[in-house]
C-alpha cells in the first residue's frame, strides 16, 4: 500500500503490549526499513496510549523493546476521555463500564489518526 501511494511517509499503530500490536508494530518497523532501502522516507511512529497510569506500562516497555520503531509517541488519553464522559452525564447520559471503556477505545483511535495525518501518515490496524 505504501509503494503505492507515494504520499506516504509514516505508518501510525498504538503498542498495547499485547501480542497483536506487538507483531503488528514489528512488521511495520520491519516494512518501513525495506521501504527506505528502496530509497522511501517512511517512519514508523509507535504510540503509547495510557489512560493515566497503566497498569501494564512493563508490558508495553517489553513490546517497545522488541519492536524497535523509529520514534515512540505518548498521549495520555484521560483527560479527552474524562471530558467526553463527563459532558455526556451532564446531558444526562449515565455511561456503564463497558461504555466507558468505549469511549477509551475511541479516543485512542481519534488520536492515532490525528498523528498519521499530521505526520503524512497511515494508522495501521491490528484485526
Amino acid at each position: 500500500y505504501v509503494q503505492s501511494h507515494g504520499f506516504i511517509q509514516s505508518l501510525v499503530l498504538g503498542i498495547s503490549g499485547g501480542q497483536d500490536s506487538t507483531l503488528a508494530g514489528r512488521l511495520c518497523q520491519i516494512a518501513v526499513e525495506q521501504l527506505r532501502e528502496e530509497g522511501r522516507n517512511v517512519r514508523f511512529i509507535a504510540v503509547k496510549l495510557p489512560y493515566g497510569v497503566q497498569k501494564d506500562a512493563d508490558e508495553v516497555e517489553d513490546a517497545l523493546k522488541f519492536i524497535q520503531p523509529d520514534e515512540t509517541v505518548t498521549v495520555n488519553i484521560k483527560p479527552a476521555v474524562d471530558q467526553s464522559v463527563n459532558a455526556l452525564n451532564e446531558a444526562g447520559f449515565e455511561l456503564t463500564d463497558f461504555q466507558r471503556g468505549n469511549e477509551k477505545a475511541r479516543e485512542r483511535m481519534k488520536v492515532q489518526f490525528s498523528i498519521a495525518s499530521n505526520k503524512q501518515g497511515i494508522v495501521v490496524g491490528t484485526d
